[in-house]
């Protein structure tokens, strides 16, 4: 999950993240990103799915033309996901994150600044 604690109304229009891992690429299937649309903190069928198939170049994972608006009342939160191959051996981990500001694009801003980067999704180990 990453979290965008902003200070102004802003539209978030594309994402880029930056994936570490242990994985092999033909492990990896499609990655998706929702927005907890319902604020419980856990991805369920409240929440929206906001981007699919992204452009992947160099471990780096951009969702474009996500056009998704936020205000300063609220903490946007979102998943990234992702299929997993069965094949991953127990203890390889993977993990995302936003590195800075480069990485966030919204609408009628050059550079956004809004956040403390890096937002890191946290490691994430396979077991079982």
């Amino acid at each position: 999950r990453i979290n965008f604690d902003i200070t102004f109304s802003e539209t978030l229009d594309s994402l880029a993240f930056r994936i570490q891992n242990d994985i092999i690429d033909q492990n990896l299937g499609w990655f998706e990103l929702y927005r907890d649309s319902n604020n419980d903190g856990v991805l369920d069928n409240g929440d929206t799915l906001i981007g699919y198939n992204p452009n992947i170049t160099n471990d780096v994972c951009t969702f474009s033309n996500l056009n998704q608006d936020w205000d300063s009342s609220q903490t946007m939160r979102l998943f990234f996901t992702t299929d997993l191959s069965t094949n991953i051996p127990i203890g390889t981990s993977i993990s995302a994150s936003v590195n800075d500001s480069t990485d966030v694009q919204v609408e009628g801003l050059p550079q956004f600044d809004g956040s403390n980067f890096p937002l890191e999704s946290g490691i994430v180990v396979i077991q079982q």
